[in-house]
């Protein structure tokens, strides 16, 4: 790259209008892109995130975080470009602007009259001309012409003014008294990697500055010009040099900062409300970027234990007893492997449609999602299907996910819910299918009030897994609440034949049964109390089913359920209550005894038993008593036994 340099200082710096034809359309101007953390600081009101089309009038600065940029036009279309840590601000007919280490472009159009940029130590005066600014106040200070004319005064020296042509740059140090002669920059190079023309629209000059690049390769060819060592990187025109043995020359202080990192823990992405997540946005997943209404936010990527550390202190700053438990933090998960995924935090996220999803060269196919105070849903809604990606995890840091019926989730390989912090709930309304794998975990409550129709459903809780309205239909379905209490009604949870059912309550477990037969392979219930629920006698026809129940000292307690079934396993630390036990019959009518019923107290049934294994702690008391073996602590009390 070739350079032309000319000394400049500014310790802040205020642009005013010079030669407006039109003062009054220079009373506001309008946030046409944002990049990252811009905000508003209006003289009279609190600070604000700024918004794609706020606008900015007299008496409201605009400032940019780190890595952060923005775009304003002005109502005469002048443009005003703000690289990292800058404020902006201007009075009615002047664009005031200052600089903090970083860099700006301004385009003034040739029907907009001029500009002046004032400073403490210099003046710039540019008409129809498009400028890159840049100070650093311990290195130096740059003035670009990309195209037009600007010249450079020096105040209080008279006669000390330098003009500066198109491709040329004037650089000096900020306590300069004296101004140098400019030197030519590439401003084709320039074009193709400053952070100030890279990732924005259109400026309106591009055809002009176009006529400096050609000027410039004829000059080239003509031996005019000749390329340096000297070269311009980082967020705005950072200078350095290209040869490295020169590299501490330019001021290691003010090295550029390198780009966002696609590793270390995420920041929450700035949103005046719950972001909002739709038809608008568009997630690529490496290197992490999210957009959306012209706003680019970067993500981060998760990749190992052994990398990044503790999964949860990586992802929420913070462990919980919950993120263990329920294998979150597990560094290697056999179900919905958490490593190597996309991540991006937000306050709180709203999701709306679906979004565009970029699969880079990255390979990174999976996407967290993670709401720190919440996860809800809004208008229009519609299908999410995050296409492209294997795997969808959406987290809340302390906060509940709610998601309406408006909106619902296909074919997303494995998705994963994980409402995280006190008293919260997961409340799902929409309806999913199409997924191999549905991971619905909750530091609170679970409940599913929308259709499901996946592979495998693994619900685990810390709350409640309570009732719901939705209909699911899964092969395989784990619900464990560590906590709370399961109410499993059957009639909701579709028979899946050779599927398996295990349940779990560090409470009560609440079985609703339904009419078989059930053509489950399996069906495994565990409770500190286990009621089965049926206001009036039911037949429980298992007879292709292996079933097993497990409780502690709150008991089984099934008074009006007749178990119908050859695979049948009860067994209590407490008592067993059950209307009766039926076993399938031989040819010759005569009972084929399998399975056990074992209590630590009494067993009670009003109607037959008919068991292999028949054994309490206290009293037995059926109807009638049919048993490969009996054994009781008390008495045995039936109508008839059999052995």
């Amino acid at each position: 790259m070739f350079f032309g340099v000319r000394g400049v200082c500014l310790l802040g710096v205020v642009l005013a209008a010079f030669a407006s034809t039109n003062a009054a359309e220079l009373k506001e101007a309008r946030v046409t892109q944002i990049v990252r953390e811009v905000k508003l600081l209006p003289n009279a009101a609190p600070v604000r995130l700024a918004l794609l089309n706020d606008q900015v009038r007299d008496g409201t600065a605009v400032r940019t975080g780190i890595e952060s940029r923005t775009e304003l036009m002005f109502t005469d279309a002048t443009l005003a470009r703000l690289g990292a840590n800058t404020i902006f601000s201007f009075t009615e007919g002047t664009r005031n602007l200052e600089l903090s280490d970083r860099a700006m472009l301004l385009r003034v159009p040739k029907s907009a009259g001029g500009a002046k940029i004032n400073t403490a130590a210099v003046t710039a005066a540019i008409t129809g001309t498009t400028i890159m600014l840049e100070f650093h106040k311990n290195s130096y200070i740059k003035f670009i012409v990309l195209e037009g004319t600007g010249r450079i005064f020096i105040p209080n020296h008279v006669g000390e003014s330098v003009l500066v042509h198109a491709g040329q740059m004037l650089i000096t140090k900020p306590n300069a008294k004296n101004l140098p002669s400019p030197v030519d920059v590439d401003i084709r190079k320039l074009m193709k990697t400053s952070r100030l023309i890279r990732g924005f629209g259109k400026m309106g000059s591009e055809d002009l500055i176009a006529q400096t690049e050609t000027a410039q390769d004829e000059e080239r060819e003509d031996g005019e010009l000749y390329e340096t060592n000297l070269a311009i990187y980082g967020g705005g025109t950072d200078l350095i040099l290209n040869d490295p043995t020169h590299i501490q020359s330019s001021g290691q202080q003010n090295a550029p900062p390198p780009p966002p990192s696609e590793f270390g823990p995420p920041e929450t992405i700035p949103a005046p409300d719950a972001y909002p997540l739709g038809s608008g946005s568009q997630i690529n997943v490496g290197p992490p970027t999210i957009t959306s209404n012209g706003v680019t936010n970067f993500g981060k990527i998760y990749r190992t234990t052994p990398l990044d550390g503790t999964r949860s202190l990586w992802f929420f700053r913070s462990t919980r007893p919950f993120d263990t438990a329920s294998g979150f933090d597990t560094p290697d998960r056999s179900v919905f492997s958490l490593n190597f995924i996309a991540t991006f935090k937000f306050q709180d996220l709203q999701l709306v449609s679906n979004p565009t999803i970029a699969i880079s060269e990255s390979g990174i196919t999976k996407l967290a999602l993670i709401g720190v105070g919440g996860i809800f849903s809004g208008p229009p809604g519609g299908t999410l299907t995050f296409a492209g990606l294997d795997s969808v995890l959406l987290a809340t840091e302390n906060g509940s996910i709610i998601l309406d019926g408006g909106i619902s989730f296909q074919h997303i390989p494995n998705l994963f819910f994980y409402a995280r912090g006190d008293s919260v709930s997961l409340k799902l309304a929409s309806s999913i299918s199409g997924s191999s794998n549905l991971l619905l975990n909750s530091e609170g409550t679970v409940q599913v009030n929308g259709n499901v129709s996946v592979n495998s459903l693994n619900a685990f809780s810390n709350g409640d897994f309570l009732d719901g309205s939705g209909i699911i239909t899964a092969h395989d379905i784990t619900i464990n609440s560590i906590g709370g209490n399961v109410t499993f009604d059957a009639s909701k949870f579709l028979d899946v034949a050779g599927g398996t059912l295990d349940l779990t309550a560090k409470g009560s477990l609440t079985f609703i049964p339904v009419a078989g037969p059930i053509t489950r392979a399996s069906i495994v219930g565990h409770g500190g109390t286990i009621d089965f629920a049926s206001s009036e006698p039911f037949t429980f026809d298992f007879s292709n089913t292996s079933v097993t129940f497990t409780a502690g000292e709150g008991g089984i307690h099934a008074s009006n359920i007749d178990f119908v079934g050859s695979n049948l396993m009860l067994d209590s630390e407490g008592d067993i209550n059950l209307l009766a036990s039926r076993v399938p019959r031989s040819e010759q009518g005569i009972p084929l005894l399998s399975g056990s019923i074992n209590a630590g107290g009494s067993i009670l049934a009003s109607g037959p038993i008919e068991i292999d294994d028949l054994e309490a702690g206290q009293n037995i008391d059926a109807g009638s008593i049919y048993a490969g073996s009996i054994k009781a602590g008390g008495s045995i009390t039936a109508v008839g036994v059999r052995f």
